[in-house]
C-alpha cells in the first residue's frame, strides 16, 4: 500500500490505503458439510502457494483513469500449515513518487462460521483490515470468493467488497469495490494475477544453472562438549528451546535464527538445510525434493560425500563439503512433494 487521497462523489477527500488484496484461492469449493472441520478448507488454501506476478490498477477517484503498477506475490502455508501467508511487494510509477509498498496477509478457514477470514497489514500505516466471506460458485468463471469488511479510515466508515474469480488454475482476477462515508460503491482496485513460470515448471527446472535451488529451512548444527553448558550459554544470548530435545541434542531459536546443539554425534560444525520445512518445521506446499537437488548439484559438477536414494520417495539426506572443508547437510524429513 501507499497512502493516496480519494475524492468521493460528495466532494470530501479522505486519506486512504489502496487495498492490496489477499492471494486468490484456486479451485475453492463450498464446503460440503459446513462446520465439520478445518481440514478441507485448509487444503483449498494450499493450491495457491507459490509465486505470482500481478498487474495492479488503482482508481484514485471514481470515473478517473487508473494508476497501474506491477507486483510480485509470494505465498506459503505458515503457522503450523494452517494459514496462507501472502506477501505483496510492488512499486508505483512517477504519479505517486515511485514509492514501493508491501502488504502481508494471513488467511484461514473458520469451520464454525463456514467462512474464510483474512487479516491484512501494510507498510504504509497501522490499521489492520479484516474481511471474511464464503466461496460462491459462478458458472461463467468457475468458482469465486466474495469477501466483505468494514473499518474506520480517517474518521469515516469504510466498506470493502472483494470479488475473486479464477480463469483457470494459474490466472485470477480480483476486483475490490468500496465505499467511504456512505458514498456510492465504486471499483477501487483490480489485480490480474498469473502464476510465475518457475512454480509451474519446478519438476523440470532444478538442474538449470540459472535457477535458484529451494534448500528449505537453514540452521547451524554445532558440535558441543557439554549440552547443558551450551544450552545455558545460548539461552543467555536470547535463544530458546524449539524442539528435538534429548540427552544428545537440542534445537534452539532466536527469532528467525536456528541452531542445533549436538553432543558426541559428529566431529565438525555443519551448515544444515531442511527441504520441505519452514522455520517452524511445518511442511511447505511447494519445495525442491532432496533428490531433485541432488541431480542439480551433480549436473553442476559438485561431488557428494553422502547421496540420497533416488529410487525412494520418503525422507532422505545428502552431504557435500565446501572448498574450505565445511560440511553441508541437506536433510529432508518429509516425503517428495506431489506435483
Amino acid at each position: 500500500f501507499v497512502v493516496v487521497s480519494m475524492a468521493l462523489d460528495h466532494g470530501a477527500a479522505f486519506s486512504m490505503e489502496p487495498p492490496v488484496k489477499e492471494m486468490p484461492w484456486a479451485r475453492i469449493q463450498e464446503p460440503r458439510n459446513p462446520g465439520s472441520g478445518v481440514s478441507s478448507g485448509v487444503e483449498l488454501l494450499k493450491s495457491d502457494a507459490g509465486t505470482w506476478n500481478a498487474t495492479v490498477s488503482f482508481w484514485l477517484q471514481p470515473g478517473r483513469e487508473p494508476i497501474k503498477c506491477e507486483a510480485v506475490v509470494t505465498a506459503r502455508m505458515d503457522v503450523g500449515g494452517m494459514f496462507l501467508e501472502q506477501r505483496f511487494q510492488g512499486q508505483f510509477g512517477p504519479e505517486l513518487g515511485n514509492k514501493t509498498w508491501t502488504s502481508l496477509s494471513y488467511t484461514g478457514f473458520d469451520a464454525a462460521s463456514d467462512q474464510y477470514e483474512v487479516v491484512r497489514l501494510a507498510s504504509s500505516g497501522t490499521p489492520m483490515i479484516v474481511v471474511r466471506g464464503k466461496a460462491v460458485p459462478k458458472a461463467e468463471h468457475g468458482l469465486s470468493l466474495e469477501l466483505n469488511g468494514e473499518y474506520q479510515l480517517s474518521g469515516a466508515k469504510a466498506t470493502e467488497r472483494d470479488v475473486i474469480r479464477h480463469e483457470g488454475p494459474d490466472k485470477c482476477v480480483i476486483e475490490s469495490w468500496m465505499s467511504f462515508g456512505g458514498s456510492e460503491e465504486f471499483k477501487g482496485a483490480e489485480f490480474v494475477l498469473t502464476r510465475a513460470k518457475e512454480s509451474l515448471n519446478a519438476e523440470t527446472s532444478p538442474a538449470k544453472e540459472d535457477r535458484q535451488l529451494k534448500l528449505g529451512n537453514f540452521s547451524i548444527s554445532l558440535t558441543v562438549k557439554d549440552l547443558r553448558a551450551s544450552r545455558e550459554f545460548y539461552e543467555k544470548l536470547g535463544f530458546r528451546k524449539f524442539g528435538g530435545e534429548s540427552k544428545n541434542y537440542l534445537i534452539m531459536q532466536n527469532e528467525s535464527s536456528t541452531i542445533g546443539l549436538f553432543q558426541g554425534m559428529f566431529d565438525k560444525n555443519m551448515l544444515t538445510f531442511n527441504p520441505g520445512w519452514d522455520r517452524t518445521a511445518a511442511q511447505l506446499p511447494d519445495f525442491d525434493d532432496v533428490r531433485q537437488i541432488q541431480q542439480a548439484l551433480k549436473e553442476r559438477g559438485l561431488t557428494l560425500k553422502l547421496e540420497a536414494d533416488e529410487s525412494a520417495t520418503g525422507p532422505a539426506s545428502l552431504m557435500l563439503v565446501d572448498p574450505d572443508g565445511n560440511p553441508i547437510l541437506i536433510d529432508q524429513h518429509v516425503s517428495r512433494p506431489s506435483k
